[in-house]
């Protein structure tokens, strides 16, 4: 697959549709469509048209297990999505314990 971007604007047509594709999986929480598009090359540091990363993704939608899924995988803990948060802000300000727990150096 090469080398991926940073920005979702300069990703390849193909790029975007993964990146598309995992970022509803990371929404619908369906680990099984995450771990084939990780397997087949998908970044774990992947950005959405929005901008988030999965994790961030996995951050607002309180899911502590595939927020230890993703940082296991490597996933930046400090990268910022839209509105310019991390993952541990967004579970901070969203009520979500679980996923708080989960990031670390909180």
């Amino acid at each position: 697959m090469g080398e991926w971007p940073r920005d979702f604007k300069t990703y390849s047509q193909e790029q975007r549709l993964q990146a598309m594709d995992m970022d509803d999986a990371v929404n619908m929480g369906d680990i099984p469509r995450i771990e084939r598009l990780l397997q087949e090359g998908v970044p774990v540091d992947i950005r959405s048209n929005g901008g988030d990363t999965p994790l961030i993704v996995a951050a607002r939608t309180g899911q502590a297990d595939l927020v230890r899924r993703f940082l296991a995988l490597g996933a930046d803990k400090e990268a910022t999505g839209y509105g310019d948060q991390t993952a541990l802000a967004i579970a901070k300000e969203l009520g979500h314990p679980e996923v708080f727990e989960a990031l670390p150096d909180r």
